[in-house]
């Protein structure tokens, strides 16, 4: 799974010396911004033969959530016209 292969890498090296602040946000911006969308799809991935219960099931979920929301508003909108 994902998280096992999260918990069972190799650790980094304790750095030598603290870096400061600019040394802190010049490596927030090496990291890759994609690793959590990489996480997410390799957990997905593992869900695969899930997959025919679980995609319908949401897909079901976010329409009957949209068609929800926009009834709510259009009523809103009525009732303030």
């Amino acid at each position: 799974m994902a998280l096992r292969k999260l918990l069972t890498g190799q650790l980094p090296e304790e750095p030598t010396t603290t870096p400061g602040v600019q040394g802190v946000v010049e490596q927030a911006l090496d990291t890759s911004q994609l690793a959590p969308l990489r996480i997410f799809l390799d957990s997905f991935s593992d869900l695969r033969p899930w997959w025919p219960v679980i995609v319908p099931l949401l897909l079901w979920y976010f329409w009957h959530t949209y068609r929800r929301e926009r009834s709510r508003i259009l009523k809103s909108a009525a009732e303030s016209s």
